[in-house]
């Protein structure tokens, strides 16, 4: 059972990669579609984490209240919601309306399935089903690169944002109606003691983190604009920045296995 849980949250959470690399990966398209510029490109990219902080603390709160399915229904419907405006939209406005609102849902997810994994599987291969967990972020970023961009150059721009779209409500789903409460959690309407946090080694591991995703993600996001601009076709670009993500999706679990 718990390993089909880590599927439905594996799958949950690669969707949500392809959501965070579908601007990159269709860039080229949404400068031609919203005649904007890189720098437009950069900040429609940085909203998908700009929320940070501040919504991965409250997804939290909210979850501790409402409990955890329920908090991610809800997100999966935000990242529903703001993939559906990027179907739509023809203004940079809209487009910034719908990456903040799936990010919103993105973040959370993000934290809170981390979270569900634990759960399910603390003292019985817990860094194993970690590892393929946090896997599937590259695999997602992957297949973004891989899938949306000829889909785009073969049909349209619209039609990407609506296989997008269609990837999520698969997602929530797959979720709603197969991901089960493991026995012994924590139910909702717990109370939060910030203060028992241990916040010297969160801090650190924090710093770690971001400075890590920072220097990957530099990589996946521009990397297929870089090539393009020196040549290379839209398609094949992507293709060469996916094998950079595909190495890490293998070195992940490896890493897990070996911890």
């Amino acid at each position: 059972m718990r390993w089909a849980i880590l599927f439905v949250l594996f799958f949950a959470r690669t969707v949500m990669a392809i959501q965070f690399q579908s601007v990159a990966a269709l860039s080229p398209f949404i400068m031609d579609s919203l005649a904007i510029t890189l720098t437009e490109i950069g900040i429609l990219i940085g909203l998908f984490s700009g929320p940070g902080i501040i919504v991965a603390v409250a997804g939290g709160a909210v979850a501790s209240w409402f409990g955890d399915k329920r908090t991610v229904i809800a997100s999966l419907v935000l990242m529903v919601v703001g993939a559906a405006i990027f179907t739509t939209t023809t203004t940079l406005a809209w487009a910034v309306a719908g990456r903040i609102i799936s990010a919103v849902g993105g973040l959370v997810l993000n934290v809170l399935m981390t979270k569900m994994v634990i759960d399910w599987f603390a003292g019985r291969n817990v860094s194993t089903a970690l590892a393929i967990f946090i896997s599937s972020w590259p695999v997602g970023i992957a297949l973004g690169l891989l899938i949306l961009p000829p889909i785009a150059a073969n049909a349209d721009l619209r039609t990407a944002w609506m296989a997008l779209t269609f990837l999520t409500v698969a997602a929530l789903l797959l979720f709603a109606f197969v991901y089960k409460v493991p026995p012994g959690a924590v139910p909702g309407n717990a109370r939060i003691s910030f203060s028992a946090l241990p916040w010297t080694p969160l801090a650190f591991a924090a710093v770690l983190w971001g400075l890590y995703n920072c220097a990957f993600a530099m990589i996946f996001s521009f990397g297929t604009l870089v090539l393009a601009d020196r040549g290379m076709p839209v398609i094949a670009a992507s293709s060469a920045i996916s094998f950079y993500i595909i190495a890490g999706a293998i070195s992940i679990p490896v890493g897990g296995w070996l911890a």
